[in-house]
């Protein structure tokens, strides 16, 4: 079994036994997540708020992801469940939104909303192409925010390499995985809007953690606070990967010139857990990657991030966030790539 990070078995085992992942996750590396390649660029308190002052997800205008609570119509359900269930190579591309190009084991992934017989939960981790479009969907929703309005600061979503690459966890030497790298991601963050990550209203990184889990780590200069959102709740590798986050908002402040400097004192930032609690942690081994999106997506947009497991089940009238997610990435493709419709049943 190839490893690409420093962490022993007992991480995997804590996971099986906490319901995260099931025994025959054992057997699979995800390679498929940084194999793409592709745009590796360049582009409130965080405390949870009080139950009398949630507002719901399913009635929430989410800003993020324009359309999320629109419902999907039959005839577009039909041609999207059939690209979810398309039959083409693995490889072939299947739709393009923007510089990105879901290939059809991407759709494949978007299967559900609960997993179908014969898979396991690897099956349908989200992998870096459907992150990255979904991003790409992300930066267009906020750039209309920005154009309406007046004064509001561009929100930076990082590519979902940016934080393997910091850390090189990928490095052919054992030895020196697991170790902070700001050279290795310094010319992103050059090549953000505001050419520096702390100039930027927040910051979103969505991070795949021991290579079976996806949260997100959101930097909020506003209130000088580094979040971290586990989907599975409080964990141990949630300290690791904010102090390694603490790390990159010192080596942004470094870059600033002396008048930003000024206004930013690194004594004043804290770090924040704001994983979910009780009824709001994912439940399966599989949705990882569609709680970071709506976190990216809500938080965003100030909107409190208080769905649950029910919720990505049920959503859009039982089709599920699963199958919204992809209708959506659908409606913002610039092309479809491959006809592959023709090759793909159509899901009942």
């Amino acid at each position: 079994l190839q490893s690409h990070v420093i962490f022993t078995s007992l991480d995997k085992v804590q996971r099986l036994l906490e319901g995260h992942i099931t025994i025959e996750d054992f057997s699979v590396v995800s390679t498929t997540r940084t194999q793409s390649g592709q745009d590796v660029d360049e582009q409130a308190s965080l405390t949870r708020p009080d139950d009398a002052n949630r507002v719901s997800a399913s009635s929430a205008d989410v800003g993020g992801l324009s359309g999320w609570n629109d419902p999907i119509p039959d005839d577009e359900w039909q041609t999207v469940s059939a690209l979810i269930n398309g039959t083409c190579p693995a490889n072939d591309d299947v739709l393009k939104v923007g510089r990105n190009k879901l290939k059809q084991s991407s759709m494949n992934r978007l299967k559900g909303p609960h997993l179908p017989p014969s898979h396991r939960s690897s099956d349908l981790w989200l992998d870096d192409l459907v992150m990255n479009c979904t991003r790409s969907m992300l930066i267009e929703g906020d750039a209309n925010l920005c154009n309406n309005e007046a004064g509001r600061k561009v929100t930076y979503y990082a590519v979902s390499q940016f934080y393997q690459q910091m850390m090189d966890l990928r490095h052919n030497d054992v030895a020196l995985r697991n170790k902070f790298t700001y050279k290795s991601v310094e010319r992103m963050c050059t090549k953000s809007p505001c050419k520096n990550l702390l100039l930027h209203r927040r910051c979103y990184l969505p991070i795949f953690v021991q290579e079976c889990h996806w949260i997100s780590c959101v930097i909020d200069n506003d209130k000088q606070v580094i979040g971290l959102f586990n989907p599975s709740g409080e964990d141990d590798i949630n300290s690791e990967v904010l102090q390694n986050m603490r790390k990159l908002v010192g080596a942004e402040y470094e870059r600033l010139g002396l008048e930003d400097k000024s206004r930013i004192n690194l004594d004043d930032w804290r770090l924040e857990d704001i994983s979910p609690k009780h009824k709001y942690k994912q439940l399966n081994g599989y949705d990882c990657g569609i709680f970071t999106l709506l976190f990216m997506s809500f938080h965003s947009q100030d909107l409190p991030h208080d769905f649950t497991q029910d919720y990505i089940y049920k959503h859009c009238g039982g089709r599920g966030a699963r199958g919204k997610l992809a209708h959506l990435l659908w409606k913002e493709s610039d092309e479809h790539v491959k006809p592959c419709l023709q090759q793909s049943p159509t899901a009942e």
